[in-house]
């Protein structure tokens, strides 16, 4: 299948899915050689809504990623990058990434944030672990799927923050759950209540948490902070203390047992008055 427009020509690679909106594919700009998502919208009820919240929200010279929209035979398509490599769900996954690593990712992943100044909509879409790509050397990009663009208005800060959110938990997950390193705790509850995506904020916020993580040493951080661990680690101090002072009893016990039997041995205790002898069945008091 060939999409073509004024300047550009795009030969399907492959069918991603089909809902009531219309259906997503896998293209090539047959020119560019660049491979690209293409939403092609068949209900003509939403088309010109969409026309106007794309020609008034989109900036196209900061969200690079976003190639164009276009009619074509009376359908609107609307044209992305889509980069291929291993998704961060997949790395993660499959792969060991050091605390560093992971810091350095999400430091990526907000750094592609600010330099796209993507809309709400196209920023909660990408966030997930399926759409973000990490390349070699952790550079990050994104892809999407815009099934569900009708629905673009219910995009809010709100559900934005979610998105961001469950990244970081994937992020850190081990960190968070152990609370071995607590400024990551500290940035993930502080995210939870924020009501307003503020990425400059936020990358300030995450820049400050990577500086205070790098400050503590590598074996404390291997060390699980979490609730019950620690019970577990303050119940096994007192059992030490427990351990030397009955340890202490049993020696003083012991010494003082050793002592009584020294004494007994050289001064054996004997009642006079109450020494018998017996001469067959018959029992004899010795006279004093």
């Amino acid at each position: 299948m060939l999409i073509q427009t004024y300047e550009h020509g795009y030969k399907v690679i492959s069918h991603i899915l089909t809902n009531d909106l219309g259906e997503i594919y896998i293209g090539r700009d047959i020119s560019a050689g660049q491979e690209c998502t293409i939403l092609r919208i068949k209900d003509k009820a939403i088309i010109p809504e969409l026309m106007v919240y794309m020609n008034t929200s989109i900036n196209r010279e900061t969200f690079v990623d976003y190639l164009e929209h276009f009619v074509f035979e009376s359908d609107l398509y609307i044209v992305l990058k889509y980069y291929r490599g291993v998704s961060l769900e997949e790395k993660l996954n499959n792969e060991y990434c050091l605390l560093r690593e992971r810091m350095m990712i999400g430091k990526k992943i907000l750094d592609g944030i600010v330099l796209l100044d993507m809309p709400l909509y196209f920023l909660k879409n990408c966030l997930t672990g399926k759409r973000i790509i990490v390349k070699p050397g952790f550079d990050v990009s994104f892809n999407y799927v815009p099934e569900d663009i009708r629905d673009y208005a219910a995009a809010d800060d709100k559900a934005v923050l979610e998105r961001f959110g469950a990244i970081i938990n994937m992020l850190f997950a081990d960190e968070l759950e152990k609370k071995s390193a607590p400024p990551i705790n500290q940035f993930y509850s502080g995210l939870k209540k924020e009501q307003y995506f503020d990425i400059i904020d936020l990358y300030k916020q995450y820049a400050q948490m990577c500086r205070e993580v790098e400050l503590i040493p590598e074996e404390e951080i291997r060390k699980p902070k979490s609730k019950w661990f620690r019970l577990w680690e303050r119940a096994k101090k007192i059992l030490k203390v427990l351990k030397r002072i009955l340890g202490a009893m049993l020696l003083i016990f012991a010494v003082i047992y050793l002592a009584y039997t020294i004494d007994e041995s050289i001064n054996p205790t004997i009642n006079k008055t109450n020494h018998f002898e017996f001469i067959g069945t018959l029992e004899v008091d010795q006279a004093p």
